[in-house]
């Protein structure tokens, strides 16, 4: 939260000062943070209970509903009111390719997280049912994939990787919690 606040003030130089520290030195970790936390908090919770189509329905409704909410109001006045740029684009912004194709980060961080837990169960199994030498070894190699359709998509379509690489970056972090 203090990354967004720093973000638009510009105008006090001590306020500037603050900021320029905050920025270089901190900038959005608390990002990071919540995401490696996250990761931990999800393996603590598919460990005390298996049962994938409870979890997939546990954090939709905790998603969803509080997306929708805020996304479709705020969607809506944009698109229709305020840029009229109509109903494909509304469509478009509510289902984040807006977000792929065309760079818009309004609701990145959903959109993130929504993928990170559709994908979380598989790559639970996967190194959940390695012995435990062997499952450091998954790890580096689920990292190393990742980093080679990381690779990929960048020499493959420099745009769409641009677009995302606020989330591209985070990956690694939530797999690693």
């Amino acid at each position: 939260m203090v990354f967004h606040y720093f973000e638009h003030i510009r105008s006090a130089h001590l306020l500037l000062k603050s900021e320029q520290f905050w920025d270089y030195y901190i900038g959005s970790t608390g990002v990071d943070f919540f995401l490696f936390l996250s990761g931990m908090g999800l393996f603590y919770s598919l460990t005390k209970n298996d049962d994938i189509c409870q979890f997939y329905k546990k954090r939709l409704v905790r998603i969803l509903p509080a997306y929708l909410l805020v996304s479709m109001p705020f969607f809506a006045w944009r698109d229709f009111i305020h840029l009229h740029t109509g109903i494909l684009t509304f469509i478009r912004d509510l289902l984040f390719l807006n977000f792929i194709d065309h760079a818009d980060t309004t609701y990145w961080f959903i959109f993130f997280i929504i993928v990170m837990y559709l994908l979380f169960p598989l790559l639970f199994k996967f190194l959940d049912t390695a012995s435990q030498g062997k499952r450091f070894l998954r790890l580096l190699a689920v990292l190393a994939i990742y980093a080679l359709f990381s690779w990929g998509l960048f020499a493959l379509n420099p745009v769409i990787f641009g677009n995302v690489s606020i989330t591209l970056a985070r990956v690694p972090i939530f797999v690693l919690g």
